[in-house]
């Protein structure tokens, strides 16, 4: 075990170095003597590592746990790791759960973790020695020469709970929506993971919530990154992460009310316009914040949009604070400017900001500051294009050079294709530069090592000049940018280019073959990766920025590249770089067998013109493979045809049949002359083999042409067009196909045109995400605000183009909401319609959508206008029709008037309309806890509370320990454990049992039923010597579960009868408040003691002063603290006082309210002992009546709550709750 390697942490970065054998020693410096060492020696670590019931940890590597133990060492500000002498941590033995490894001697921290489930917050915790989450809590283990140090550890599985809260806003206390609740957790070593460990959006009615949180301490921070309406915050409204509280979340535990008061952004709002007026569409501003006496860029590219295409911009996210404004143009058509009209031309934007006499803006917290206007003027600018011998040159630096003063005046770079504008000059002469940037900005090419950035091609002037005295004047003038100026580059003779041209064994040219090159490392003796590509249609792929000399490997198609091509085999080849340019032909044949292990053959032929035979490049060919089980063809594959229209395509063996085109100028055919695949002829690929040629013959096609305009008449570019056909199988309008010729996105100018549409009926949708407007169809008059609106298009007769096919599109709006029950209970599967109140005729339905699992709902990207909204349950049938505001019919329904650009947000109640009776119960006490068990925890539960069925001061606390541990309260003899129980802990899978009460309550022999089932260390008894003291130790153990997140409150009810507690069962196992029993004159020393001990804060006291006297709330208001410490829930009876805390309980527990109400006599205890679980784990209360009549108390909140009900459950039999309660409860919700 000797021969351990290091490995070393910084606080803040993790570096690593392998360092084998001894500790790191820093070196000294060069002048200093150094003095020999002694190997240090060597000692051993052994111990065993066990669960939380002392069970050794035992799994393997292929299944269940395999713990390791991570060592560490603090040396000087750093944590150093020490690993096994394969560079791994130190593995516990799966067989025993026991390890020994050696180590030099010294003080070590120990760190074990689940090796499988590391990174899923499932299996055990990671924990330091001997028991800590932190480096900082952890114990030292102390290593002697030849000594032996035993670390034994204690693991804890992971466990969950949940979160939630509520955003608003803080100015005038809205729901907000959209914000991010992101936690963050310590890594162990006193450093933040900036990964968020879990978080969630706010909804439409400002709640967030998430749940399967691992158990932990977390920091909270809300953010409106996506919209920036709001400063970021932290939980507790700081602005710093140190500020903000530890969030502790404990298990099965939901920590609600992680709230926050959202401080708004300042926005700067107004208009760029040109000469006389005219708006600027895409012109940015930077916006810069007085700091430090000069001023810093605050406002990027995520704060703010160019300005739309009426001249309008709004930058938000700024807070309070002193700025400036410049104006600039990409494009260079206009002169740059600095609020408020500073020109600014050919100066770099934060030298522009500081420019005397621009205007200071002043913004105060959340102000909207509007009317920051700019009137730009035009300006001189270039444009052109880069290229070398082999087609475009991206990222090439063009520098605009003052020909007098020889001052630069301007730069930019070439985009992909090689082109570039550089404007923001006044009229004057100039000279142009290009220094070729491209290698340094991309990853995986080869670094410059001279600094100049020239040093592929070398530096030109325009045109051809390598000398700025030998360059071209030219000469500009205000407006216009005159002819293209362009250059072609040449590589210098120190660096090469090689190409690659790819085919299959009938010579057709394959596209989408991933290429790499690597070069050879000769000091690491490997093979590095240098380049990567992919082969064009035309089989070609090229690599420029080689040194000469260098000798490389290239790969075709290698199964190491993420985008392999399985149907295809691998070709390899080596050359030493000798020239500027070489080209190397690769030859793949098919591969035998795809990944899943399908045999192959191979399909091969070609697409052309029917009418000339003439071939056609680029032609997209796709197979449909035919499935005899479900009797369908279904889409197989999809690649391009090389630039002769030759395709060879390796498929698995079957039946197939194969569709050419569209492209622009073709409609799609299938083979043979079949323009459905059912017509078409089937091409049978058999293994190993070729198939016959199979030729595809393409007809010419009719094009559809517009342009897309917004509300002033201008073009607007980049907004997707796509043609639609009726699909009569589906009833719907769907894509002609969902890429290629019958779409397109617009030109700058806003034209489109699109292709390969062969005769038959169309309609037209442009949708605007791109810019966010709304989307339309096409429609010769008026507006279509759906697919179903627009008109058709027929297309008949030889094919042509047709044009005019114009379209306006306006800003988008925006309409979300939440539809609830009256618990403001989200509800899911609502089907919502949007109809529109078309001015030029009837309601149009233009949209519908369900709420989701969270119970809200989304329309975007659709246009301003008069709007309604339908509600329809037609998935759950629970709920009633309606419209919004809940109106009942079409002809009264209240409309939602929505502006250009507007969002809005509503919610919707909606009212039951029917109501399911469950009865819960079995034929015994015990058979109806069983029954609400299995109604609780459909799913299992891994922890069980067992109590008498005969007694109830033991259990009454049972709820919120059952609630903490999510689990039922199960119910027993005092002297055997029945069947029954029995069965259902073996349904549930129950792992661990909890008995309340002592022997007397629940035998020994019950107790040693379950150990015998679960194992002695799994089951555990809370007691004391009377029901106050038993009562203690279960509310100590409920709210040791909870740990830090126990937020205080507790209930306190009469020992001396049952109904007050019973009533708040569902609260406490919701909410997991424990309860304290008391006499009724006063609080035993023992509760009273426990009460400060554990952090109560909060008392509820359940009933009157004859249940619990005044001198008792007394006593609780001196231990708390004062009277607002102590509320009282009560009634002037049982029944009363039950319906004061459920109502209570909705009020404030998160997640209960009305829907599912339980019924439960109130004249004994043992139906709703078990029941409060259950009304607890389910989100609603409990009311309590008289078995054989029905509590006005009771009548009264069912009639008052009864539109929010569409569930009511009766405890128990019609023994406990009569047939007369029942029939009194339906009459009232009918």
């Amino acid at each position: 075990m000797r021969g351990a390697a290091i490995l070393r942490r910084c606080f803040g970065a993790l570096v690593v170095v392998a360092v084998a054998y001894s500790l790191f020693v820093a070196p000294a410096p060069a002048s200093a003597a150094v003095t020999p060492t002694a190997d240090p020696g060597w000692g051993t670590v052994t111990g065993i590592v066990k669960d939380t019931y002392g069970v050794p940890i035992t799994g393997s590597f292929d299944s269940d746990y395999v713990i390791m133990v991570q060592v560490w060492q603090y040396d000087e500000g750093w944590y150093q790791i020490y690993a096994d002498e394969y560079g791994n941590d130190f593995q516990v033995d799966y067989n025993d759960g026991t390890f020994a490894f050696d180590l030099p001697e010294g003080t070590y921290k120990l760190r074990f973790y689940d090796w499988f489930n590391q990174y899923s917050a499932s299996g055990y915790r990671e924990e330091f020695y001997p028991s800590s989450y932190t480096v900082a809590g952890a114990g030292n283990v102390v290593v002697t020469d030849g000594g032996t140090t035993t670390a034994n550890m204690t693991l804890d599985l992971w466990e969950h709970g949940s979160a939630a809260g509520l955003i608003t806003d803080a100015t005038d206390g809205s729901k907000v929506w959209g914000v991010q609740a992101m936690a963050y957790a310590d890594d162990g070593f006193g450093n933040w993971n900036w990964d968020a460990t879990w978080g969630s959006t706010s909804l439409s009615m400002g709640d967030w919530s998430v749940t399967q949180v691992p158990v932990g301490q977390y920091k909270l921070e809300f953010s409106d990154w996506e919209y920036y309406r709001y400063r970021s915050q932290w939980y507790g409204g700081g602005s710093d992460i140190d500020s903000a509280p530890w969030v502790t979340i404990a298990p099965m535990h939901t920590v609600a009310n992680l709230n926050a008061s959202m401080v708004r952004y300042g926005h700067i709002k107004g208009r760029v316009t040109g000469p006389g007026g005219v708006p600027i569409e895409g012109v940015y501003g930077q916006v810069f914040m007085s700091s430090g006496g000069g001023w810093t860029e605050i406002a990027e590219g995520s704060h703010q949009k160019p300005t739309d295409a009426n001249g309008y911009y709004d930058y938000a996210g700024l807070p309070a604070g002193t700025y400036r404004v410049v104006f600039w143009d990409p494009d260079g058509e206009y002169i740059q400017e600095v609020y408020n009209n500073i020109s600014a031309p050919a100066m770099n934007p934060y030298e522009a900001a500081a420019l005397g006499g621009a205007t200071n803006i002043v913004l105060a917290s959340g102000e909207v500051r509007t009317g920051i206007d700019a009137q730009l003027a035009l300006g001189a600018r270039i444009i052109g294009n880069v290229q070398d011998s082999f087609g475009p040159v991206p990222w090439t630096d063009v520098t605009i050079i003052d020909s007098a003063t020889g001052t630069k005046k301007g730069m930019t770079q070439t985009d992909e294709n090689g082109d570039y504008s550089l404007g923001n000059v006044l009229a004057g002469t100039y000279k142009v530069r290009f220094d070729f940037a491209g290698p340094e900005y991309h990853e995986g090419y080869y670094p410059s090592d001279t600094g100049d950035l020239g040093w592929y091609y070398g530096r030109r002037f325009y045109s051809s000049a390598t000398t700025t005295a030998s360059a071209t004047v030219l000469t500009l003038s205000t407006g216009t940018y005159g002819t293209p100026v362009n250059t072609t580059l040449a590589a210098t003779s120190n660096w090469g280019r090689i190409g690659v041209r790819v085919t299959g064994p009938y010579g057709s040219e394959l596209s989408a073959i991933p290429v790499a090159v690597d070069y050879w490392d000769s000091d690491g003796g490997s093979w590095t990766e240098y380049h990567t590509g992919s082969t064009r249609y035309t089989g070609r792929v090229e690599f420029p920025y080689i040194p000469m000399g260098t000798l490389i490997r290239i790969r075709a198609n290698d199964s190491s590249a993420w985008d392999w091509n399985d149907r295809w085999g691998t070709y390899s080849t080596q050359y030493t770089v000798a020239s500027t340019s070489w080209t190397g032909a690769f030859y793949l044949n098919p591969a035998t067998e795809d990944m899943s292990g399908n045999p192959l053959g191979t399909m091969w032929g070609k697409a052309r013109d029917e009418v000339t035979s003439g071939n056609i490049a680029a032609v997209p060919v796709t197979t449909y493979l035919y499935d005899s089980g479900a009797g369908e063809w279904w889409w197989d594959h999809q690649m391009i045809a090389d630039s002769a229209g030759w395709f060879e395509i390796p498929s698995q063996a079957g039946a197939y049949k194969v569709e050419a085109g569209p492209t622009m100028l073709y409609a799609s055919e299938f083979y043979n002359n079949a323009s459905t695949i059912t017509a078409a002829t089937t091409v049978n690929v058999t293994a190993y083999s070729y198939t016959s040629l199979v030729q595809i013959g393409l007809n010419y096609a009719h094009t559809i042409s517009g342009t897309i305009r917004d509300g002033s008449g201008a073009g607007i570019g980049g907004v997707y067009v796509s043609a639609l056909r009726y699909n009569a199988d589906w009833d719907v309008w769907e894509p002609v196909t969902y890429d290629g010729a019958t779409n397109a996105f617009t030109a700058a100018n806003g034209t489109y045109t699109l292709g390969g549409l062969p005769n038959g009926t169309y309609k037209l949708m442009a949708y605007g995400w791109e810019n966010n407007l709304g989307s339309k169809g096409w429609k010769a008059s008026g507006e279509a605000q759906s697919v179903d609106q627009a008109d058709a298009i027929t297309l008949s007769g030889a094919a042509t183009g047709h044009g005019g096919y114009d379209m306006t599109l306006t800003p988008a709006v925006m309409l979300r909401g939440s539809v609830t029950d009256g618990d403001s209970k989200r509800v899911t599967g609502v089907h919502v319609k949007l109809w529109w109140d078309d001015p030029a005729g009837d309601w149009a339905l233009i949209n519908s959508t369900y709420t989701y699992n969270d119970g809200d709902f989304e329309f975007a990207q659709f246009s301003a206008g008069e709007y309604f909204l339908e509600f329809i349950d037609d998935t759950n049938y629970l709920y009633e029709d309606s419209w919004y505001k809940n109106v009942p019919m079409s002809a009264t329904a209240v409309s939602v008037p929505l502006a250009h650009g507007e969002s809005k947000v509503i919610t919707q109640t909606v009212v039951s309309v029917s109501t399911n009776y469950l009865p819960v119960y079995g034929l015994t006490r015990l058979d109806t806890a069983v029954s609400a068990s299995e109604l609780a925890f459909p799913d299992g539960a891994k922890t069980v509370v067992i109590a008498t069925a005969f007694n109830w001061p033991d259990a009454l606390g049972g709820a919120a320990l059952a609630g903490a541990y999510d689990g039922p309260i199960l119910l027993t003899s005092p002297t055997d454990l029945p069947r029954q129980v029995q069965s259902e802990i073996d349904r549930l899978g129950a792992t661990d049992a909890i008995i309340l009460g002592s022997s007397a309550a629940v035998s020994t022999a019950v107790e040693d039923t379950l150990k015998r089932g679960l194992g002695t260390a799994h089951v555990r008894r809370l007691q004391g010597r009377n029901r106050y003291e038993t009562a203690v130790a279960v509310a100590e153990a409920t709210i040791d579960r909870l740990g830090d997140a126990y937020d205080g409150t507790a209930f306190v009810a009469t020992g001396e009868n049952f109904p007050d507690a019973l009533g708040a069962s569902p609260l406490a196992a919701a909410a997991n408040w424990p309860i304290y029993l008391t006499a009724a004159d006063s609080l035993t020393p023992a509760s009273l003691s426990s009460m400060k001990a554990q952090g109560v804060t909060n008392a509820l006291i359940l009933g009157s002063t004859r249940a619990v006297s005044s001198g008792v709330q007394t006593s609780l208001n001196t231990a708390l603290g004062g009277s607002s410490h102590t509320t009282r829930l009560q009634g002037t009876n049982r029944y009363e006082t039950a319906a004061v805390i459920a109502q209570y309980g909705v009020d404030h527990v998160y997640g209960l309210g009305w829907n599912g109400v339980a019924i439960a006599t109130g004249e004994n205890y043992p139906d709703a002992l078990a029941g409060g679980v259950l009304q607890g784990q389910s989100g609603s209360v409990m009311l309590l009546t008289p078995t054989s009549t029905l509590h006005a108390a009771v009548a009264a909140k069912l009639a008052a709550e009864k539109d929010t009900i569409t569930e009511v459950r009766y405890l128990g039999s019609t023994n406990a709750v009569a047939p007369a309660v029942r029939t009194a409860v339906q009459q009232i919700l009918k």
